[in-house]
């Protein structure tokens, strides 16, 4: 009875492991197929020592493409003029900008 016993208990325990990859594998695949909704920005401050074109070129190459822009590349006091330039700097090569002041 014993060896009766074991049998059954092993093959439910694989029926239920069997049972169990099926849906895992699914929500697998749909898991891979989603994009993700949470996207990665980048404080202006990180880039202190770092020139602007050098700053782009990093956030590129870790697919970066949202920036809190602060007043290393953009003093407040900066004209009309330069604002315009340094936000289409980062706007043409795909870097969105998170500053409410700005006048595009």
């Amino acid at each position: 009875m014993s060896s009766r016993r074991n049998f059954i208990q092993l093959t439910s325990l694989g029926l239920a492991t069997a049972a169990m990859q099926v849906p895992l594998a699914g929500m697998a695949a749909s898991a891979a197929q989603k994009k993700p909704q949470l996207s990665l920005g980048i404080a202006g401050y990180t880039f202190t020592k770092i020139e602007m074109a050098s700053a782009i070129t990093m956030m590129k190459r870790l697919d970066i493409s949202n920036l809190s822009l602060k007043d290393v590349y953009l003093p407040l006091s900066s004209r009309d003029e330069k604002i315009h330039s340094v936000v289409s700097q980062f706007q043409q090569s795909g870097i969105n900008i998170h500053k409410r002041e700005f006048k595009v």
